[in-house]
């Protein structure tokens, strides 16, 4: 009966190295789910930042439009700490047949012959001049968002 009594109270209840394997395995799962949180978290912020800084390129580009002449400026923002901003307006020079032929197109509407004489045609030789604007918003560690906007003077304008 002693053997029999023995052998039953073995088989009930839970070891010590159970416990301590379910502990460690509820602290590895608590980790990993904190990690995963915190990583949102982080993602969460970077794409606030990144739509703040889309919304002040955008303001500063419509500021920008309005002006004819080159120019470029940089600051920073009172209102959102952490974010600066440089311009810079500039005239450039732009060959369409050049934009044409690295977009593929112009292969498809004309062929090499036609092409030579398109641009010997033409009155500004496929060459014209624009004004480029560029905002540059820097934020966060090392990171920027840049936009561009190209306005052409029509010759004879």
């Amino acid at each position: 009966m002693k053997a029999r009594i023995k052998a039953i109270s073995k088989k009930k209840g839970i070891t010590y190295v159970e416990v301590m394997m379910a502990l460690l395995f509820a602290g590895i799962s608590l980790t990993s789910i904190m990690s995963l949180v915190i990583m949102g978290m982080n993602l969460r912020k970077d794409s606030v930042d990144l739509q703040k800084a889309i919304s002040l390129a955008v303001i500063e580009m419509d500021k920008l439009k309005s002006k004819d002449k080159a120019l470029s400026e940089s600051g920073e923002y009172e209102a959102f700490p952490g974010f600066k901003y440089s311009y810079e307006i500039k005239e450039e020079e732009v060959d369409l047949f050049a934009v044409a032929e690295e977009g593929g197109k112009l292969d498809e509407l004309m062929p090499q012959d036609e092409k030579t004489e398109e641009r010997e045609d033409s009155e500004t030789g496929g060459i014209i001049t624009v004004l480029h604007y560029q905002v540059t918003i820097n934020y966060g560690d090392n990171k920027e968002y840049v936009l561009d906007y190209y306005k052409g003077n029509l010759p004879g304008k």
